[in-house]
């Protein structure tokens, strides 16, 4: 067994077909052929990565078209067949659930009877899911708690504007991770559609699609003994990687993917682009901390160039978590040595790189500041450290 997860997360395809909802998103099919999932397919093959885990955190497809589910489900298990990966994980979002239509009996009876079956492959799996709304995959490297915070929708008119998680629902998951039935891991996912926490960052913009009950249901699971926890979800557009609120050292990783194809407004355009994300977690790393440790790599499509690794400020190409430094407390080992040395190169500069890449983009910016404001600079060459200088001159 590897010591090193690699995941695969494709989130909020919102795939079309036949033309319909053109505007919606750039995942569009015609007589079962689309340009865009071609490119990416020969894209992320050039990248060479064997991925052990696909993860899709819902909205399959757009306005709860049964063409367009069917084609976006048709793309994950193409792009698991293809790429040679060997787990996938996904769940239902809102806009895979009939909720809008008063005439539908049931808004998940499309998605609950499609073929392939759907979210696993597995019958017993699946049944608890739809029953209870959520499921356990269990797997060798990992735990994964699979939930459909879209459960709800269609059972009234404003149910469809946020998810939910009942908190009887959250007490019997965390009965059941406590129970011996529940293997012990290093490492364990919850795999959701909608947002735990509010993602406030576009200027006048109010969350109030966050889970109704998801912060209960995270707070216990950091107390859970049985490994570390990462929560991976969709729905917002907006990629975000966060700590949780949870009152422990040890806390959940919380990861908001954003959307791999779905149109983005325009007053999106300083926030976030479709991207899609390489997740490689170190096992050994995270069973020592106590949490999720690892790295990211985060791809961004460009409509001219095609996709190209992320050029985004807000969430770069190269990114981490886990780290067991702060800014702060990194600022002040650079700056010991570099008060001596003057310049950082070589194995003094190895040191602190291995410890950057383990901070999340927020603490990146943060220790730069700090940095700064002692004179000091990172010289870059794109986006790699090269060097770190102190110019006091």
């Amino acid at each position: 067994m590897s010591n090193i997860l690699r995941c695969l997360i494709l989130s909020d395809l919102h795939a079309i077909e036949g033309g319909k909802h053109e505007d919606d998103s750039y995942l569009s099919y015609s007589d079962g052929k689309c340009e865009y999932s071609d490119e990416f397919l020969k894209y992320v093959q050039s990248l060479n990565k064997e991925i052990s885990v696909l993860i899709c955190p819902g909205d399959i497809g757009n306005k709860a078209d049964e063409e367009s589910f069917s084609m976006g489900l048709s793309f994950l298990h193409e792009v698991k067949t293809s790429l040679k990966i060997k787990n996938i994980l996904m769940i239902p979002g809102n806009h895979d659930y009939n909720s809008m239509d008063e005439d539908a009996l049931d808004p998940k009876s499309y998605i609950q009877f499609v073929e392939p079956s759907f979210p696993t492959s597995m019958h017993d799996s699946n049944t608890h899911f739809w029953a209870w709304h959520w499921s356990h995959i269990k797997n060798d490297e990992f735990n994964a708690i699979i939930l459909d915070t879209s459960a709800y929708h269609g059972f009234n008119k404003h149910e469809f504007e946020h998810g939910r998680v009942l908190h009887k629902t959250s007490d019997k998951i965390i009965e059941y991770i406590n129970s011996d039935e529940y293997p012990e891991r290093e490492l364990n996912f919850l795999i959701c559609h909608h947002n735990p926490y509010r993602i406030e960052v576009i200027q006048n913009e109010v969350d109030n699609e966050i889970i109704d009950g998801g912060e209960y249901l995270l707070n216990n699971i950091a107390n859970c003994l049985k490994g570390t926890w990462m929560v991976i979800h969709g729905h917002r557009h907006l990629p975000h990687i966060a700590y949780s609120n949870s009152g422990t050292s040890e806390p959940v990783v919380v990861f908001s993917a954003g959307t791999m194809s779905a149109k983005l407004p325009i007053k999106y355009s300083d926030y976030a682009q479709n991207q899609f994300y390489i997740f490689e977690i170190d096992i050994s790393k995270s069973k020592k901390r106590g949490i999720p440790v690892g790295v990211y790599e985060a791809y961004e499509y460009a409509p001219i160039s095609g996709w190209i690794p992320s050029t985004a400020e807000r969430f770069p190409y190269k990114g981490g978590f886990g780290s067991n430094m702060t800014p702060h407390e990194l600022s002040e080992e650079i700056l010991e040595i570099i008060k001596v040395k003057r310049i950082l190169r070589n194995e003094d500069l190895g040191k602190v790189l291995e410890h950057l890449k383990y901070f999340m983009p927020n603490d990146i910016v943060k220790l730069e500041e700090i940095l700064k404001k002692e004179k000091v600079y990172f010289v870059k060459n794109g986006l790699s450290v090269e060097e770190i200088v102190l110019n006091d001159e």
